[in-house]
């Protein structure tokens, strides 16, 4: 468990002092220079990190603005000449990284380290006035609304939270899918995070060209990645892309007028949508955790009270420190709970991506043109047939196919042919059909 009053945050970042020969103005002026500023080399080009602001800039201007002229030992000294003229006044760094509480053994000193801490202090102490006023509504919110009342699927989602904030560095490989219509406190839940998390290590996408092109430095040194109503659509590369950006503990990113650079990535990925079909969900796949959101619609009393909490530091220091405390021992990100959204999602992927398993899922639901799959005695060139013939009128009439590869996944699903006097033939049960479905966690 972390201890509080140990959490890093922007604004109680301690920084290596500098030391230097020079006393008197020169000397103090010197000081408050280093105070506001590291001198730090990336791409290549020397800039300097401004502290106080917590962003680069360049060197020229904090000549522009500190370049003053000092008289000490009865000489003119200007300031900034002095600073950059010689490195052992200054803070020096040859190289940026990202590493959420890193300690000094896993980061060079000579690198320079973009995170800072979040962007509150959590609080000292919780009362019980204080979780019931601060801190439980929003967990109402994320149990009642997001999670339709499932003990399973909110335990899962505030241990997500909290392991965003108890061990940053430690990227989780799974996204959470908020899939409902407007008004359900989606973007309530962002700002609130983006609120602890902090604006300059949280990024709100809404073009799925922005995750999956070829430009994606902008998701570089990002802990909550929010991906709002950016879907994809059957888009092979772009899913392909997701995904990676999902589990992927190291990527390329590519920067604009910049070469590509492999680079630690700790980002994870919170998609709110009410598309019907925002992400790719195969069978077997671990990337998504998509709980069940409530269908009424909260009531306006509730947003107010979650807006109310939202504009609040105290409030929101309050829930900080809920999550810095929640038990994460033996929490495994890969053993969510199944959802009925997740299965309609699944359902849904089968019938943008898997032409034979989307073939045995419109057998199961009773369409016409696939019920030849639970025909008894049936050969396999006319199940083929039939096959095409469904296939014809479908989503996948361009996609190829052959009577081989019909066979193979027949095969795989546990359907097995057998050999007749002219030719081989399949007896496949409905019931058959369904397991396989279920096994598959499909229906």
């Amino acid at each position: 468990m972390l201890e509080i009053n140990k959490i890093p945050y922007a604004n109680n970042e301690v920084l290596a002092p500098v030391s230097h020969q020079y006393t008197g103005e020169l000397g103090d002026a010197l000081d408050k220079l280093n105070t506001r500023y590291s001198f730090v080399t990336m791409d290549g080009r020397h800039k300097a990190f401004d502290n106080k602001e917590k962003m680069f800039i360049e060197i020229e201007s904090v000549q522009r603005k500190h370049n003053k002229t000092i008289q000490h030992n009865d000489k003119s000294i200007k300031l900034t000449s002095l600073w950059l003229g010689e490195e052992h006044l200054r803070r020096e760094f040859d190289k940026v990284v990202f590493k959420p509480y890193s300690s000094i053994d896993d980061v060079i000193s000579t690198h320079f380290n973009q995170w800072h801490g979040w962007a509150i202090q959590p609080a000292e102490h919780t009362n019980e006035e204080d979780f019931e006023s601060y801190v439980q509504p929003w967990l109402n919110h994320i149990k009642h609304v997001f999670c339709s009342g499932n003990d399973e699927q909110f335990d899962y989602f505030t241990k997500w939270i909290a392991h965003m904030f108890q061990k940053p560095y430690e990227k989780p490989g799974v996204a959470i899918v908020i899939k409902s219509g407007q008004g359900f406190g989606k973007g309530l839940l962002t700002t609130m995070l983006q609120k602890i998390v902090g604006d300059n290590y949280t990024i709100r996408v809404s073009d799925s060209n922005q995750v999956a092109g070829g430009f994606s430095g902008h998701m570089n040194n990002k802990i909550l990645i929010n991906l709002d109503e950016a879907t994809w659509g059957g888009d092979k590369k772009s899913q392909g892309r997701l995904k990676a950006l999902i589990t992927e503990q190291r990527l390329t990113l590519e920067a604009k007028h910049k070469n590509a650079d492999e680079i630690d990535h700790f980002g994870r990925f919170l998609i709110t949508t009410n598309s019907s079909y925002p992400v790719p969900i195969e069978i077997d796949d671990r990337r998504f955790f998509v709980p069940d959101v409530v269908q009424a619609k909260p009531s306006r009393e509730v947003f107010k009270e979650l807006v109310k909490i939202n504009s609040s530091e105290n409030a929101l220091k309050h829930i900080f420190r809920y999550f810095l405390m929640v038990d994460l021992e033996d929490f495994l990100f890969e053993e969510f709970p199944h959802s009925e959204t997740r299965k309609s999602l699944q359902k849904e992927s089968v019938n943008h991506n898997d032409i034979y398993t989307a073939f045995m899922l419109a057998c199961y639901e009773g369409e016409e043109a696939a019920a030849a799959l639970c025909q008894q005695n049936i050969s396999a060139s006319q199940l083929y047939e039939c096959f095409n013939e469904w296939k014809s009128h479908s989503a996948f009439k361009n996609t190829p196919s052959s009577i081989t590869a019909l066979g193979t996944a027949l095969n795989s699903a546990g359907f097995i042919k057998r050999r007749a006097n002219n030719g081989y033939k399949y007896s496949i049960k409905c019931e058959d059909v369904e397991n396989h479905l279920k096994s598959k966690k499909i229906i």
